[in-house]
């Protein structure tokens, strides 16, 4: 009724929302005289051959109109979903973000789709980001552990080499070559948090995290910047240090264990409709940013 309602304060008259309605102009009228039996009033009066709605008919426009607009939105949305204007959330990383988001605002810009990305985070918890993903405040997060619940879907996008890093004229640097030498050195930390311990700690394995930690940050290339014009150390993704080694003169070292410390990032959603277009592209071209990351 309410479109009825709509068509007629803004074409001003009934025979005209008949046309632009494309219906007759009895079923006009009826749905306005519904209304203003549901509403135990009158909406409109009559004003030579122009309708002209009364003062609560007026206030009633303005209440039920963006309502109507948003309910069309979402009806058009789910008949043709690659036409209709869509925003994606999602969780991850401001370093990891690093690695896809403006890939992917590339390839938006270049697609047939109307999207707008948006990263909702608010902190580095990635227990907290399951949470909101299962209350369906987000799409789909970008982490460093898989969700392990019934109609969720995880990928592995890569695994990722953690190097130490030190200015290059750090008097200290070669400490970082072994493993004694490694944990007497000053470091700034990464404040996120894996399985509830810092993520690089988690690293270590059975190892005690025995670092000198005199600064605590939830930015990799913050620490960089300051690694560079100190002789503190840090902890970075290979590919954040290797992007800035040069313009801040950084030395890079693999951490001085047996094994390779890597970090894993997943991609993991709920089980996306074969009719949701829009949320499997972008799946599929986060997917594919990704694959094309190949290190030396």
């Amino acid at each position: 009724m309410f479109k009825y309602f709509i068509a007629v304060i803004e074409e001003k008259g009934v025979s005209n929302a008949a046309k632009a309605l494309g219906v007759t102009p009895s079923a006009v009228s009826q749905n306005i005289s519904k209304l203003n039996d549901f509403y135990n009033d009158v909406l409109f009066t009559r004003s030579g051959v122009t309708l002209v709605p009364t003062t609560n008919g007026l206030n009633l426009y303005h209440a039920v109109k963006p309502a109507v607009e948003e309910l069309s939105t979402q009806a058009n949305a789910l008949k043709n979903p690659a036409k209709a204007k869509r925003t994606i959330s999602f969780l991850s990383h401001k370093d990891v973000d690093l690695l896809f988001y403006t890939q992917l605002l590339n390839r938006i810009t270049e697609s047939q789709f109307d999207i707008s990305l948006v990263n909702i985070s608010s902190g580095n918890n990635e227990e907290l980001w399951i949470d909101d993903l299962v209350q369906r405040k987000a799409d789909f997060i970008i982490s460093t552990q898989p969700i392990h619940f019934q109609g969720y879907e995880n990928q592995l996008l890569l695994r990722e080499e953690i190097v130490s890093v030190c200015s290059g004229d750090n008097p200290q640097g070669h400490k970082l070559d072994d493993e004694e030498g490694f944990f007497d050195l000053d470091y700034i930390a990464y404040t996120t948090r894996r399985n509830r311990q810092r993520m690089f700690s988690a690293l270590l394995q059975d190892r005690k995290d025995t670092r000198n930690i005199v600064y605590q940050c939830d930015s990799m290339l913050t620490s960089l910047y300051m690694v560079s014009n100190s002789d503190l150390v840090c902890m970075a993704l290979r590919h954040h240090a290797s992007q800035f080694k040069d313009s801040l003169s950084l030395s890079l070292h693999p951490l001085p264990f047996t094994e390779k410390a890597e970090i894993p990032i997943f991609l993991s959603h709920r089980k996306v409709s074969n009719n949701d277009t829009t949320l499997k592209w972008i799946l599929n071209q986060v997917k594919d940013i990704f694959a094309h990351y190949k290190y030396e």
